[in-house]
């Protein structure tokens, strides 16, 4: 897989970094990205991290290709102002990958803790943060199959109350994410 083809990434026009930088992913210098006072927007800031974290995880963890890492909290500390190119780098505690490994074996899910930077073109850290994510089963959740039907406070029906299918709309996600994967 390749953080850099998904939907929102690519619309985002992430770039991919080179892996003798150190750098996983980027964003290049366009206005787009810029807030109110002409730096590089907070959003974009987080979702550099973010990719950067995932990106982390398939260069170093390789095998865990047949599980989808969910991201589970996101806490970052904005430190500059940043301007121009944003890259990403990551790393992890000691022996996390292997604990994700043991987990992913024994439990079949795991969570992992990645430490994400962004860094301006200058190589000065603009945001640094904790990713955490989920790396569930592989495969549909478990009773993907059933339907759980709830009620809706908007009505297409004029009756005020309507039968909506909450997990039709649950399993078409699923669906167009598994569409995504290699």
């Amino acid at each position: 897989m390749d953080v850099t083809t998904l939907p929102f990434n690519r619309f985002l026009g992430l770039e991919k970094g080179a892996s003798s930088s150190g750098l996983l992913v980027s964003l290049p210098p366009l206005p787009q990205y810029t807030n109110h006072l002409g730096t590089v927007h907070a959003s974009a800031l987080l979702a550099v991290a973010e990719a950067g974290s995932a990106e982390f995880l398939l260069r170093h963890f390789g095998d865990i290709a047949e599980y989808v890492p969910v991201v589970r909290r996101l806490e970052v500390k904005f430190r500059k102002s940043a301007r121009g190119r944003v890259s990403a780098r990551a790393s992890i505690e000691g022996d996390a990958l292997n604990r994700l490994s043991g987990d992913l074996r024994t439990k079949g899910r795991a969570l992992i803790r990645v430490s994400a930077e962004v860094i301006d073109e200058g190589g000065m850290v603009v945001l640094s943060g904790v990713v955490e994510s989920f790396i569930p089963e592989p495969g549909p959740p478990p009773n993907f199959g059933r339907l759980l039907l709830v009620t809706s406070p908007t009505s297409a029906t004029g009756t005020g109350w309507e039968r909506t299918s909450w997990y039709a709309v649950q399993r078409a996600a699923w669906e167009a994410l598994l569409l995504t994967l290699p």
